[in-house]
């Protein structure tokens, strides 16, 4: 049987993308969009659904289950615009507040294509183990996300391409506040310039 794309190209029409391939464009129904991220809690050791398994294998053989690790995307601010080297983000976890997790976490910066970006400070990734991060006097961590490097220095720095950008904070070993949504990881906000 020929494929369904190839054969409306052969009757002069325009080759539509079979009904799976528009299908996946959208989000699998079990991910969550929470102040801007977007997890999926619902990976399980044997996903029945195979619409939904061929989605995770998207993003790789072997995705792990949400106690083994959950991986938080944003592609957003808090206005709601795509994340770009032109504006300054700030994320800020309250002293109490960093991602709960048994084993590690860390905030990892990614270019259009998902490629780690090329930086001066040679920094792809802030977490738990980066050394030499600056805490608030409350006890805050405040990561700076911007392209230039801040004028408060480069300890908290995560430095982002000149143009489009997305970040991944990946939870591994996520504690029950993580996996059932009661805890929230805080907002992308936009810093004035």
């Amino acid at each position: 049987m020929p494929h369904p794309v190839a054969a409306r190209a052969r009757r002069g029409r325009t080759p539509r993308a079979p009904p799976t391939t528009r299908r996946w464009r959208r989000r699998p129904t079990s991910e969550a969009f929470l102040y801007g991220w977007l997890v999926d809690t619902k990976i399980t050791s044997f996903i029945t659904d195979p619409l939904f398994r061929a989605a995770v294998n998207l993003y790789g053989p072997g995705a792990h289950i949400a106690e083994e690790a959950l991986y938080f995307t944003a592609a957003a601010g808090s206005d709601g615009r795509p994340l770009t080297g032109t504006e300054r983000y700030s994320l800020r976890f309250a002293a109490d507040g960093l991602p709960p997790v048994n084993a590690f976490w860390s905030v990892t910066m990614y270019g259009e294509d998902f490629r780690l970006v090329a930086n001066p400070l040679q920094r792809y990734a802030i977490g738990d183990r980066t050394t030499g991060l600056s805490y608030g006097a409350d006890g805050s961590l405040e990561i700076l996300i911007q392209h230039d490097a801040p004028s408060q220095g480069t300890a908290n720095w995560l430095p982002a391409p000149a143009g489009p950008f997305r970040l991944i904070l990946r939870t591994y070993q996520p504690r029950n506040a993580l996996i059932d949504g009661s805890y929230k990881v805080p907002p992308l906000a936009v810093t004035p310039s």
